[in-house]
């Protein structure tokens, strides 16, 4: 008996040409979906682990496991969705066709049922909040954990029940087993699953919010001349409120109103993502007529709807609670950048300028990889053992990481430029709340721009150092003859001549401002942007010190823009001549790129060492903290040593 666990028995690829403008437009939302999705599930995770008001209450241990389960749903709803391009992401064919479907289900049902337990947290804190404080507890919330992944590991067992014949082919699982075990997974899995993690926790969520809401509301009543109802999280009344207590519970207060609406958002998101998936899955055997490339076209679109739910709550968080995007949207920040060197620096920390240089760093090191694993195809060698990772993701990433580094230095640039152009406004312009939000837009632009590279191809072979696939002869043209100079016009030339123009003007800015010097004043610094009319002594060493980051931050903006137009520059050129190069020979094409991939290689490796050359106070900073992590280093042994002779 042959049983089909993804509900589909074609390829989406070979779908009737009336749906191909629809499939392209899905993918396209597929890859923005997924893509952010892993990305929100990510910050939301830095967010709730790096916060004392989330660690220490049990609803903010509960959306912690809902993300932890969220980004691993994803995943597995991703892999899910390439089967409808007949793609397999793992080569084993039971992780494939049993194992992902079991952790999927598991990761669906865990995250739905623990935002009802979020619903219901909240619903007994405003029921009954001064037996919130024993109920609603950590402790309790790990027990209703272990005994949620019991019963549903329990339900969905059937997935690891040993069959025979097991294959992947034409993006269907197919497999030999019992009438009975077919049976259950055809026709009753989809309305049983259907029921138990949609229909029950929807009931469930809408009851718990319409009566927290009701409690609220009666609550707001009850507030009378100086008296508050007591606060949920601290479950004890406050009839009396001083100036530091009262600022407490406002703050509790404004904790809860948070907590509330990212509930009330994860809620809202579920319904409305979650019912019209399942509710197709239980229809789709009994509608008549339906093409099966129609049927898997509606599915793969229902698919990427219910995938929003488990990817776009960090955003949803920070759109629906004030309190979450003031105090934690940026904190993300902070926390993936804390291992880069400039982060051990107040300098760096305070100024726009140091952020950027944080971002370029980490954009070069993740450039550096990609380009590694591109040279290695010149000795035939695949860093990678999967396909679309070694011919397509590799290059996507690449592209992205090359265009946001460029960027970012001629950010740098522009900003280095407003502050010797406009010293006054500068504050309120060069912040590092702007470099975040004109960074998101970088991101979106070049992910968009590249994305025809997660466009599902066929035949998708890496032979002899290339790689090798059959597409549509639009996306080879574009590939082939356009991409290459678009690539160069937007990542190379367009750049080059912006930092040559804000350097020039950057210099003639900083000449003009010295010959405004006169006796013992001095023109505002950039990064203070206030006049200093008499120099005290304090004063004085501020302002010196402030002119020797601003001349340290310009030495290594200029190395960066020099090294980036004597090693990017002769490489793009070859890429767009390289095609119209007749008489050369392939071996000779292959080399000469291969020496300008390890030229142009060297602009993302070689900043570190251009930073100590070119600027003195950033070589002092270096050589100190190294002095410091040495001296640290032996006390740390002298104290072992200590330690054991005594």
């Amino acid at each position: 008996m042959t049983s089909n666990f993804t509900t589909q028995n074609t390829s989406i690829l070979a779908t009737a040409p009336s749906l191909q403008l629809g499939i392209w437009i899905t993918t396209g939302c597929a890859c923005f979906a997924y893509g952010f999705g892993f990305i929100g599930n990510l910050l939301s995770l830095i967010v709730f682990c790096t916060q004392d008001e989330f660690r220490k209450i049990s609803t903010g241990l509960l959306f912690m496991l809902i993300t932890i389960s969220n980004f691993i749903h994803l995943w597995t709803l991703a892999s899910d969705y390439l089967t409808l391009y007949s793609i397999a992401m793992y080569a084993n064919t039971f992780m494939q066709c049993r194992l992902s479907y079991y952790i999927q289900n598991i990761s669906r049902a865990l995250s739905t049922y623990w935002m009802v337990t979020v619903a219901l947290d909240r619903l007994i804190r405003t029921e009954y909040p001064m037996r919130s404080k024993k109920i609603c507890t950590k402790h309790n919330v790990i027990i209703i954990s272990i005994i949620y992944f019991v019963i549903f590991a329990a339900f969905w067992s059937f997935y690891l029940i040993p069959v025979s014949n097991l294959k992947f082919i034409s993006g269907t699982c197919s497999s030999t087993q019992s009438a009975s075990l077919t049976y259950f997974s055809n026709y009753l899995h989809f309305p049983l699953r259907a029921i138990l993690v949609c229909l029950i926790p929807v009931i469930l969520m809408v009851l718990a919010n319409a009566r927290m809401i009701m409690n609220i509301r009666q609550s707001r009543r009850r507030v009378t001349n100086g008296t508050t109802v007591p606060s949920s999280d601290m479950n004890v009344p406050v009839p009396n409120i001083s100036s530091s207590t009262g600022t407490h519970t406002r703050r509790m207060s404004a904790l809860d109103r948070m907590l509330f609406y990212m509930m009330l958002a994860n809620a809202v998101t579920f319904i409305t993502t979650q019912v019209p998936f399942h509710l197709f899955l239980c229809v789709k055997g009994s509608v008549k007529g339906l093409d099966s490339n129609v049927s898997t076209f509606i599915r793969a679109v229902l698919l990427i709807w219910s995938s929003l739910y488990f990817g776009i709550a960090f955003y949803f968080y920070c759109l629906a609670s004030p309190l979450f995007r003031q105090n934690y949207g940026l904190g993300f920040v902070g926390n993936v950048l804390s291992l880069i060197v400039f982060c051990t620096q107040d300098e760096f920390r305070k100024i726009s300028t140091g952020l950027l240089f944080m971002l370029i760093t980490i954009s070069n090191f993740i450039h550096l990889w990609t380009l590694a694993s591109d040279y290695l195809t010149v000795y035939n060698f695949a860093l990678y053992p999967n396909n679309f990772m070694q011919c397509r993701f590799t290059y996507y990433i690449q592209n992205i990481s090359r265009a946001l580094s460029t960027y970012w230095m001629v950010t740098v640039a522009l900003d280095r430029l407003i502050r010797t152009e406009y010293p006054m406004r500068s504050k309120k312009i060069c912040t590092k709340h702007n470099v975040i939000i004109i960074s998101i837009i970088y991101f979106i632009i070049f992910a968009a721009f590249w994305s025809f590279y997660l466009i599902p191809v066929t035949n998708l072979i890496f032979i002899s150092g290339s790689c090798s696939y059959g597409q549509s002869a639009s996306l080879a043209y574009f590939v082939n003859n356009l991409h290459y100079p678009l690539r160069a016009a937007l990542v190379c030339f367009i750049p080059v001549i912006l930092m040559v123009l804000a350097n020039a003007r950057m210099i003639m800015n900083i000449r003009q401002s010295r010959r405004r010097v006169t006796n013992g004043t001095t023109v505002p610094s950039s990064d203070m942007n206030v006049p200093v009319p008499n120099i005290s002594s304090s004063t004085g060493t501020h302002t010196r010190r402030m002119s020797a980051l601003d001349r340290m931050l310009f030495y290594m903006m200029l190395a960066n823009a020099v090294t980036f137009i004597t090693t990017q520059v002769p490489f793009h050129l070859f890429m767009c001549i390289r095609n119209n190069l007749t008489g050369v020979d392939s071996n000779t094409l292959s080399f000469i790129r291969a020496v300008l991939l390890i030229w142009s290689s060297l602009y993302f490796g070689i900043a570190f060492y251009f930073y100590c050359l070119a600027a003195p106070l950033f070589r002092q900073k270096f050589i100190k903290m190294l002095k410091k992590a040495i001296f640290l280093q032996g006390i740390t042994h002298s104290t072992i040593h200590r330690t054991k002779v005594n």
